[in-house]
């Protein structure tokens, strides 16, 4: 999954989790303890009033004594109002003052004697347990965001933070001359394909540095056996006089072919990074495949017949099929592989067949010959210069698709 999906999936988790453990213990706390404690607190409350009530029958309406009383009471009682009202009383006695706003409750109480005693209060939430109730919910709320903000930190840390650690170390660790060992992270998210990227990059690398060695090494060898040729002549020239004048020249020439097979190696490397810049900046555009192969076809038909070999050609593209290259540059490629079978193939007699077909979006070009087969480890570089082969004693094929 990708983590442009991933965190917002995992905050929604999480805001979701909060929302439904604070809901089970707000349900848990209201049913076993804020019952709980609203029952015990209504019973103390019930108890208290009918003690009052007890008293008020045993003043035997004494309204001196009563108003006394609920007097008392009332101070020991704040935001508390009283009202008693009886036939043998000629009017009702009010007692504190009588509340307002919310959480007023009103009870009625019959007094003896046909007496009656309203009883008017301001009801203090935090005496039935709603202040610890939320002091509770807060503490919880803050235990499990610091819970879950823990488990962010260690879930951002192990898979964000270290792959990303691990991943600064190995770049600044990246040798061109050291193969890359394959990452040790297979995930699939962004930071998977950043390693898959690293990793393709590091191959790459090293693949560039291996061959731009192998281009040295290769220039080196083959520059050796004309310069020591040009070596050893030019000391006999030197060395000796005794030489005729048809002996001087044709050193002379020797060394002047030598020469110019230098300059042709080091105009051929000069051409390969030409090449190398071009592929840069190289246009592409539509050209019909089935005209392409037949001009390649009937050019190197002549070319092979002159030098005694068989070419044979055969393609199956439609006259609408299209293919999007750069003509110049594909041609080259071709030239590259035929001229390769020419030089390498070692058959007599050569023959090199030349085929071409369309397949799923894709043109195939094939291009096969009857001589040795490049080994395994050249199959992914046939068009690097300079590569030295091993022959095999099996069939060559080369190939490409283009899109």
């Amino acid at each position: 999954m990708k983590l442009q999906t991933k965190i917002p999936l995992l905050f929604l988790t999480l805001i979701v989790s909060v929302f439904l453990l604070i809901t089970l213990f707000l349900y848990l706390n209201i049913r076993y303890y804020l019952f709980q404690t609203v029952s015990e607190k209504t019973k103390h409350i019930y108890l208290q009033n009918l003690e009052i009530i007890q008293t008020l029958d045993d003043l035997n309406n004494d309204e001196r004594q009563i108003k006394q009383f609920l007097t008392q009471v009332a101070r020991d009682h704040p935001n508390t109002f009283f009202e008693y009202s009886s036939k043998h009383i000629q009017q009702n006695i009010h007692v504190g003052k009588k509340p307002t706003g919310e959480f007023i409750i009103n009870q009625t109480y019959p007094v003896k004697d046909q007496g009656e005693l309203k009883i008017i209060l301001q009801a203090d939430l935090s005496q039935y347990g709603l202040g610890v109730l939320f002091h509770r919910t807060v503490l919880v709320f803050l235990a499990l965001l610091l819970i879950l903000f823990i488990l962010l930190i260690v879930y951002f840390d192990h898979f964000i933070n270290k792959p990303i650690h691990q991943l600064n170390q190995r770049l600044h660790k990246v040798k061109v001359n050291r193969k890359p060992l394959p990452p040790k992270y297979n995930r699939k998210d962004e930071i998977g394909e950043l390693y898959q990227h690293v990793y393709s990059m590091e191959k790459r690398l090293y693949r560039s540095h291996t061959e731009q060695i192998n281009i040295i090494a290769s220039i080196a060898h083959d520059l050796k056996t004309p310069l020591t040729t040009i070596q050893g002549f030019s000391e006999l020239l030197t060395s000796s006089t005794d030489h005729d004048p048809e002996t001087k020249r044709e050193y002379l020439q020797l060394i002047q072919s030598k020469a110019a097979y230098m300059q042709q190696l080091l105009d051929q490397f000069s051409s390969y990074i030409r090449n190398e810049y071009a592929l840069l900046d190289m246009e592409f555009k539509e050209i019909k495949a089935a005209d392409f192969f037949q001009s390649i076809a009937e050019e190197y038909e002549a070319e092979l017949s002159g030098l005694g070999c068989t070419f044979l050609s055969q393609h199956l593209f439609s006259d609408n099929d299209l293919i999007q290259a750069n003509a110049e540059m594909l041609r080259r490629v071709i030239a590259n592989l035929i001229g390769n079978a020419i030089q390498h193939a070692k058959a007599d007699p050569l023959t090199v067949s030349f085929t071409a077909y369309a397949d799923e979006g894709m043109a195939h070009f094939i291009i096969e010959d009857n001589g040795e087969v490049d080994p395994e480890q050249w199959v992914n570089t046939p068009f690097t210069p300079w590569t030295p082969l091993k022959p095999s004693k099996t069939k060559k094929r080369s190939g490409m698709g283009l899109a």
